[in-house]
């Protein structure tokens, strides 16, 4: 029952770090860019640009932070974690489009693809610093003194 809670929470705080993140990041990126647009005549359609740009990026850092930080409250199965998340967000992003399946624009295909792409990328950084970390501790403090 232990595990259970603790992969409930892993894969939680994963999904609740990538939204907390994304929705700072969206709002933060849409107010500089309307300061940096407010008084250009914009004919060329760059703010529109501009804003598909920060968003894409809002997604990409989200998702990074969110894999990172799953597999940082991950004590064992980091990469079930990880794909878990992954699996999650998916599942909220085709929520927020209705299941609507019949078209997709190429920025939500991007989306498709680089939530969980950046999900695992984030989560195998932070396993691969777990690893370099406990590679690193000597064995007495390890519990394993050498006789």
């Amino acid at each position: 029952m232990l595990n259970i809670l603790t992969s409930f929470r892993c894969v939680f705080l994963g999904i609740f770090i990538t939204a907390i993140t994304a929705f700072f990041l969206t709002i933060a990126f849409i107010i500089i860019g309307s300061i940096v647009w407010a008084d250009v005549d914009d004919s060329s359609g760059a703010f529109e640009i501009t804003i598909t740009i920060s968003l894409i990026l809002a997604v990409v850092i989200s998702a990074f932070l969110g894999g990172y930080m799953t597999a940082r409250f991950s004590e064992s199965k980091d990469y079930i974690h990880i794909a878990s998340t992954a699996i999650v967000l998916l599942i909220i992003f085709f929520t927020l489009l209705e299941f609507d399946f019949s078209y997709f624009t190429v920025e939500e295909y991007f989306y498709i693809a680089a939530i969980p792409i950046f999900v695992f990328i984030g989560g195998w950084f932070r396993i691969k610093r777990k690893k370099s970390k406990a590679s690193n501790i000597p064995s007495s403090q390890t519990g394993t003194a050498e006789q």
